[in-house]
This record gives structure tokens, sequence and C-alpha cells, in this order.
């Protein structure tokens, strides 16, 4: 699919456009420069792709290095914790099932695995989203639109342990950063936390009104954001006391579709929405549930559906537009 490329003449913002939906986004650990995967969405019989992409120095047009055919829309990319800078990355994605690529960084990418449940065809239902174990990066669990997550050591192609997580569909997971732990939020209306040493058991965090539509654990700090289906704002809590919200950012007019935490900050997180509007909030203890104030805001004329905070290169943030990604600097 033809691309084409665009620079913001004061370098504060890179964009790339597309002649198909995009969704899914991941940035690489690559600090030399700019490296991340996107994917289009189509549905029906059209066929999909992942397009790995490249600013060869940070503040330079993006261009696509390598296209790969797939067959079905990504939920969700993300490159292994510990890909620094070299010749072999890895990125995994979810779909039908869990894959990982091999993208060295001579753009010669390629599908390096494939894991998918074998036997209970019930159980083996399409991924909605994974998460990559910081602590013990051979650790993937996956969320799945059954009421299941799927515990994966992708380095020996193994399914270690399939749960049933919740009384619905799995809608995102999230690890936390030094610990064995994941949370997991449902079309049920719960947020709930799972230790992978003992994956019979989970603790019921919170429980919504409404689907719990994504999750992100804080990976600087012990807080935990989540979005509820409809809803236009986003929920901190911290699961040391999880019955009540610490705070509620309100601001957008719309449903909020994705968030992402910096990756520096422990009190800072992005959110994105139906609004066409991306703001960044930043909160501490002096600040009320209900009175915290966005940062910074970034509007377009586009739909909002994802975001990827760039760990690599922390001033840089990606968001998906409908057929547009932009990489936005946000130095604060």
């Amino acid at each position: 699919m033809s691309t084409e490329a665009q620079e913001d003449p004061q370098s504060q913002s890179l964009s790339l456009n597309f002649n198909e939906p995009i969704y899914a986004v991941g940035f690489s650990k690559d600090e030399s420069a700019i490296r991340l995967a996107v994917s289009s969405v189509n549905y029906g019989n059209v066929d999909n792709q992942l397009y790995l992409i490249e600013s060869p120095k940070v503040n330079h047009k993006l261009g696509v290095k390598k296209t790969i055919p797939i067959r079905y829309p990504v939920t969700k990319i993300k490159w292994h914790p510990e890909s620094h800078t070299g010749r072999n990355q890895l990125f995994a994605t979810t779909s039908d099932i869990l894959r990982i690529y091999s993208a060295p960084s001579d753009g010669n990418a390629e599908l390096h695995c494939e894991l998918k449940p074998t036997g209970n065809t019930d159980m083996n239902a399409p991924y909605t989203s994974f998460d990559w174990c910081n602590s013990d990066p051979r650790f993937i669990c996956c969320s799945s639109i059954a009421n299941t997550c799927s515990l994966w050591d992708w380095g020996t192609q193994t399914l270690l342990k399939q749960v049933i997580a919740h009384d619905k569909e799995v809608l995102d997971v999230s690890f936390a950063k030094n610990e064995q732990v994941f949370v997991t939020v449902s079309a049920d209306f719960t947020l709930r936390r799972f230790d992978i040493r003992a994956l019979n058991t989970c603790e019921l965090l919170y429980e919504a009104k409404e689907p719990l539509l994504r999750v992100a654990y804080n990976k600087t700090s012990n807080m935990i954001a989540v979005t509820t289906l409809n809803q236009n704002n986003v929920l901190i809590i911290d699961p040391k006391k999880p019955q009540n919200p610490v705070y509620v950012l309100e601001y957008h007019k719309d449903q909020v579709n994705a968030i992402d935490w910096s990756p520096t900050t422990h009190n800072m997180i992005c959110s994105v929405s139906e609004d066409k509007h991306a703001l960044l909030w930043s909160f501490n203890s002096s600040d009320s549930m209900n009175k915290v104030s966005p940062l910074l805001e970034y509007t377009n004329s586009l739909n909002m559906l994802n975001i990827s905070w760039c760990e690599a290169h922390p001033d840089w943030i990606g968001i998906v537009m409908d057929n547009s990604f932009n990489v936005i600097k946000t130095t604060i």
C-alpha cells in the first residue's frame, strides 16, 4: 500500500499517511533511531499488512522499510522488553493467534514463530491483546474474546497455562514492572489481578458499572489506569486501596480509545479519544480526585484510535488516526 510522509517544519511532529485504515502500533527500544511497527485494519476478504517504519535520525521523515502481508487485523504490537540497539530485535503481535517476528535493523524482518493452543477448540478464541512480562521476558500473557487468558513461554513455544479469567470477554491485559503480576479488564465490568506463580486464584480489584475496555499498569510506579466503554474519562486506581479511583481524569468529550503511561515519569499519562484530542495528564498527591486538568492538548481532524509512548525516545508519542500515523514531540 502506498504511503506519504510529512514533516512538521518545526520538527515537533512527524506523520505517515496510508491508503488504508491502521490501528495497532508499537515502538522498538532502539535508541539510534525511531523504529516501530504499525498494522492495517481491513475486514472481510481484504488482506492486511504489517509495516515496519523508521526515521533514521530522530527528527527526520518517517519511511516504510518493510511490508509484511498478514491475513487478519492485529489487535496489539509490542517489542521485546530487552530489545535495545542491535541487529536482532523481536516484536510480537496478536490476532487469531500470537506471532513473534524478528526485525533486524537492516529491515529484513521475518516471522519467527506462531503460537496457538491445541486441543479444546472452545478455548482457542482470537486474542484481544497481550503484554510482555518485564521482570521475566520469557513470558507473554494474551487475553481473548473468550473469558480466558493464556500464558506463553515464547522461547520454548509452550503454552504454560490457560485460565478462565473472567465471566465474559477479556479485553486487555498489562503486567506490573518488576513482578510476575498482571491485571486484566473485561466486558464483565471487572478489573482483576493475577500472579503467574498462583494462577488458580485472582484478586478482584475494581468493579465498574460498564465494560472495562483498556488497562495499563504504570511501569515506574504501582498505579493502574483503566478506561470504560462509552465513557470519556480515565480512572487511576491504586491497587493497595482499589475500591475507589484515586483520580478520575475528565476532559474528553467522547469515548477514550487508548491510554499509555510515560516510560520515565510515574505520574504522567496520555489518552486519545473519539473527540479527536490527545491529552497529556500529570497529577500528584495534592490534586483532588476530579480536579486534574490536562497538561498538554493535541488536536486533529481525524479520530484518534490508538497510542504508543516511545520508551527509547520519551519526548515522542505515536498516535494512530484513521489512516494516518503521527509522532508528536512533547517536551515538558
